[in-house]
């Protein structure tokens, strides 16, 4: 499993640039079309439909990022009450429940694409069900790393266990 922790990382990080590229490459065509716009009165409607995808790619494109890197939104109060011992099995259940709300998401993507995939975006003129590719794309993604977190929660659970045993073996000799 440390090898698929590896690969989880290492898309991880191929991740995160490509976030940083995509957002980056949105913050520049935002600026380019603020100057177009109000110094030269030239409005590119096909830049304002790519800057919108380019900000919901980059929503989708977040959620396995989110899910290696434990950013996901968590009420803490109420977890860090529970006793040390129940959390990691509290944190399974989460993203287990998470995982399958993904999986259900993936699969409404695809039907969703299937209906409304023809539409032609009247700037961009490329068919929708290219663009709208990047939902099932990024929850394809964020499927294995929830499976990874759950086997980390997992396995620091086990190791927590061993090191508290040890500790209390070697304070008994």
């Amino acid at each position: 499993m440390k090898t698929a922790g590896k690969v989880i990382r290492g898309c991880y990080k191929g991740f995160v640039g490509f976030g940083i590229l995509v957002v980056g490459m949105m913050t520049l065509m935002v600026i380019m079309n603020v100057i177009l716009r109000y110094f030269f009165n030239v409005t590119f409607t096909w830049m304002e439909e790519l800057v919108a995808k380019i900000f919901v790619l980059s929503t989708f494109w977040g959620i396995g990022i989110c899910i290696v890197g434990d950013e996901h939104i968590n009420i803490d109060y109420f977890f860090n009450k529970l006793p040390e011992k129940v959390r990691p099995f509290v944190k399974v259940f989460i993203l287990l429940v998470m995982l399958a709300v993904l999986a259900m998401m993936c699969v409404m993507s695809f039907k969703w694409i299937k209906t409304v995939g023809d539409q032609m975006p009247i700037g961009l003129r490329v068919p929708s069900k290219y663009l709208y590719l990047i939902m099932p794309v990024s929850l394809i993604f964020a499927m294995p790393c929830t499976i990874y977190k759950i086997w980390e929660t997992i396995s620091d659970s086990v190791r927590k266990d061993k090191d508290i045993k040890a500790e209390k073996e070697e304070s008994t000799c």
